[in-house]
C-alpha cells in the first residue's frame, strides 16, 4: 500500500465476554475477505470491548470498508440480540 494512509479506529464497548468472541470472529472472516490494494481492516479485543482499524490509500475505499464493517457489526448485534432474547 502507499505511503499516505487514512486511517478510522473504531473502538466498541461491549459487555458480554460472549458477544465479544462472537464479534470478532464474525468480523475477522469479513476482514479478511475486504483486504485489497486499496485498504484493509484489522480487529483486537481490548478491555472494554473490541477495538477496529480501518486503512485505506483513498477515502472511497476508507468509506467502503467501513461500511461494510459497520453494517455487518450491526446485523451480528441483531442477531446475537434475537437469539439471546429467544433464551
Amino acid at each position: 500500500m502507499r505511503d499516505t494512509m487514512n486511517t478510522i479506529s473504531i473502538n466498541l464497548d461491549v459487555p458480554s465476554e460472549q458477544l465479544k468472541r462472537t464479534l470478532l470472529h464474525t468480523l475477522e472472516v469479513e476482514m479478511e475477505a475486504t483486504k485489497s490494494e486499496r485498504g484493509e481492516a484489522s480487529i483486537e479485543i481490548s478491555d472494554t470491548g473490541l477495538l477496529i482499524h480501518i486503512m485505506a490509500t483513498d477515502l472511497v475505499a476508507t468509506r467502503a470498508i467501513t461500511n461494510s464493517i459497520l453494517r455487518l457489526l450491526q446485523t451480528s448485534v441483531d442477531v446475537a440480540e434475537t437469539i439471546a432474547s429467544r433464551d
